[in-house]
């Protein structure tokens, strides 16, 4: 049996009646059907106006088309409210439909730039964004016994870092936050509930004053640990400083290979083959300095 109106079926417009078509812009309205008047509850069916307004709507093979809705507006007999008839078409105080803003966000989830969605749905880019920034997620208010904090380039929102709180048992993000700005990120996290922060008893972190101040205020039960990686880096980075020191007091030819064979220093020593064990040795005995800082090093 054919489609008595293709164009409903390929715009996606159920519900819909086409009044007119007219090169590429279509009218629509919908049938006249009763209503709940939203101030007194009553059932109402008497029309008070119609009003017309322009829709953008779902690309369709790349070509760009008008929709005209002539939105009818209802009057309650019994408190004389009008109101408008409500339609699947569009939300409240929204121009673009329901449908192309889905897409938007379809689109965006697959990360496809802001510029190729745009072109793809016909919108300008900053409608994309906007479309884009006015999805909410909702904030996280249970925290697990154990997270981790930890700052990130990100160079979004006008901010060139963001922070991503983690829970790292289950290696799963709980909530990435727009900056690192200290009264910002206290902020939020003092908003969630105190019995729910109260829960946390470990929180795994870099070697910063700044997060490990808002930490131990947020989660006054629990412990702060110092991620194992950032300790090791200054523990490294110590005997770095004590080579390069050394290095200065040495003839060029020596100095270049110390400076080239830095790694052996940084690699632990059972991880060394032998020849490397060997030139290491060799390192050792000519700074009684750096042997010392080396064998700290080790130790620690």
């Amino acid at each position: 049996m054919l489609k008595e109106n293709y164009t409903i079926e390929l715009l996606n417009l159920k519900g819909f009646n086409v009044i007119r078509t007219a090169g590429n812009v279509i009218t629509i309205c919908l049938p006249v059907k009763p209503h709940i008047c939203p101030q007194c509850k009553n059932e109402t069916k008497k029309i008070h106006d119609y009003r017309l307004q322009k829709v953008k709507h779902l690309p369709v093979a790349h070509t760009s088309y008008t929709i005209l809705i002539k939105k009818r507006r209802y009057r309650c007999p019994h408190c004389n409210k009008r109101f408008y008839e409500k339609n699947s078409l569009l939300s409240k105080y929204k121009s673009i439909s329901t449908d192309l803003r889905k897409s938007v966000l379809y689109y965006a989830s697959k990360l496809f730039n802001t510029k190729q969605i745009a072109d793809i749905c016909n919108l300008s880019y900053s409608t994309v964004v906007r479309i884009i920034d006015s999805i909410v997620i909702p904030k996280s208010t249970v925290f697990p016994d154990v997270i981790s904090i930890d700052e990130f380039k990100g160079n979004t929102g006008g901010y060139k870092f963001q922070c991503v709180l983690t829970d790292p048992i289950k290696k799963k993000i709980i909530e990435v936050l727009p900056n690192k700005n200290s009264e910002d990120i206290y902020g939020h996290l003092a908003n969630n509930d105190i019995k729910d922060r109260l829960k946390v008893n470990y929180v795994i972190m870099d070697m910063s004053n700044q997060f490990r101040s808002i930490m131990t205020n947020c989660f006054p039960n629990a412990k702060v640990i110092a991620d194992k990686f950032h300790v090791l880096k200054l523990a490294n980075w110590a005997m770095e400083h004590i080579r390069k020191q050394e290095q200065k007091r040495f003839t060029d030819t020596r100095r270049r290979y110390f400076k080239k064979s830095r790694f052996i220093l940084l690699k632990r020593r059972h991880m060394l083959k032998k020849n490397k064990k060997t030139q290491l040795s060799q390192m050792l005995s000519i700074s009684t300095l750096l042997k010392k800082a080396y064998i700290l090093k080790e130790l620690f």
